[in-house]
């Protein structure tokens, strides 16, 4: 008992726990005779080494995750002396034994969003495969694979509820992120953007059929055009089943306010630069509000004026909408030592800093706000470091 296990042990160990001795034993019994059984079943896949070393901790999982599907082999009643093996097709290890199903498919839905239409009864705690069942999500990562397909196992709880036990995306995904400031715009086939912003006269094209899926925000959209070209944010890019073609859009757009007043009766917050643009943070509507300080949750009460507030909300017009708003404190203070020609970088305190789109749009428009070398400023900062606002 003190002795390590050998690979020919190990297996031997794995093909009689599945039912094969007796085929094994016709095959030529010890060791080869096993091992010729363990081949033709699979077992030893991605797991072959000397069979008379001891067998390391990793060969052992790789044996024993190969073992998991293999059909058994039962003994069943015989009338002659010579007892009678038969093969079960789709009983083995995994359904018998550990009472678990494995799937591969691709997550279409979580808490109110999903790849078909705007709403979605799934509970926080739950995702939707193939737009067909919904699964509790255990302690997996299936909640960020939206959009992405995934090899999957689940049980069945004592509740009558499917609950993942594993899922992890397949090698059939493909994805690229795009941040805003390089796209050009997105059209209802394709996205043009800049792989190098710095050079503008090299546009790539990302073409994608009229049945892509598009999320906005967090909602599912059914039309895709330049509505949804972001000015901060990004689109992520997806093909989930390695065909080459964009399966799956999803659109993070986010619009910067800097706090000017806040209506706290109506729960209406204003834009100190534009006094049309406002968003309403009702907590007693039916929309889906999110409010995060520093990575957690904050309340409305938490607003201030001249606060800068990076906020995305989803376009549908009828149900509930979902609204993010983050409370930026990413921010740096300082002297302007330089601004580059074409105002796409600032430098504060020696360091530069790029400017993001919504910023040079911004300036674009009201001229007389561009900084100047030696003006004392805070600029706000995006996740990226990018500059998103000035005081």
């Amino acid at each position: 008992p003190k002795d390590p296990v050998t690979y020919e042990q190990a297996v031997k160990m794995i093909v009689c726990a599945l039912g094969y001795e007796a085929p094994a034993i016709e095959a030529g019994g010890w060791p080869n005779g096993y091992m010729q059984i363990a081949r033709s079943k699979g077992i030893t896949k991605k797991a072959e080494m000397t069979q008379t070393d001891p067998a390391p901790r990793g060969v052992i999982a790789q044996l024993v995750y190969n073992s998991l599907e293999v059909d058994l082999m039962t003994q069943v009643a015989s009338s002659g002396d010579e007892p009678k093996y038969v093969v079960n097709p789709g009983q083995n290890i995994l359904t018998n034994n550990l009472k678990y199903t494995k799937g591969t498919g691709v997550i279409t839905g979580i808490k109110d969003t999903a790849l078909t239409n705007s709403g979605s009864s799934i509970k926080e705690d739950e995702v939707e495969i193939d737009s067909q069942d919904v699964y509790k999500v255990g302690e997996t990562d299936a909640l960020s694979y939206l959009g992405k397909q995934v090899n999957y196992y689940y049980r069945v709880t004592d509740e009558q509820d499917k609950e993942l036990v594993m899922a992890r995306m397949t090698d059939k995904n493909w994805e690229l992120n795009i941040p805003a400031e390089n796209i050009s715009e997105i059209t209802s086939n394709q996205i043009e953007y800049w792989e190098d912003t710095s050079d503008t006269s090299v546009v790539e094209i990302l073409d994608f059929d009229s049945d892509v899926k598009a999320i906005y925000n967090g909602k599912f959209v059914s039309d895709v055009d330049a509505d949804i070209t972001p000015d901060t944010g990004n689109v992520l890019t997806i093909d989930n089943d390695g065909d080459g073609d964009i399966d799956v859009l999803i659109v993070d757009a986010s619009e910067v306010i800097v706090v000017d007043a806040i209506d706290s009766e109506n729960y209406t917050i204003y834009d100190k630069y534009d006094q049309s643009k406002t968003v309403v943070l009702d907590p007693k509507s039916k929309d889906t509000i999110n409010i995060t300080k520093n990575g957690s949750s904050a309340s409305f009460g938490t607003i201030m004026k001249d606060d800068v507030l990076l906020v995305s909300e989803s376009k549908n017009t009828t149900g509930s909408k979902i609204i993010n708003v983050e409370i930026i404190t990413n921010k740096v203070t300082g002297v302007v030592t330089e601004i580059s020609l074409d105002n796409t970088t600032i430098s504060i305190n020696d360091r530069e800093y790029r400017c993001s789109r919504t910023y040079q749009n911004y300036i674009d428009s009201n001229p007389k706000e561009q900084v100047n070398v030696d003006d004392n400023i805070t600029a706000y900062l995006d996740q990226d470091g990018k500059i998103l606002a000035v005081s």
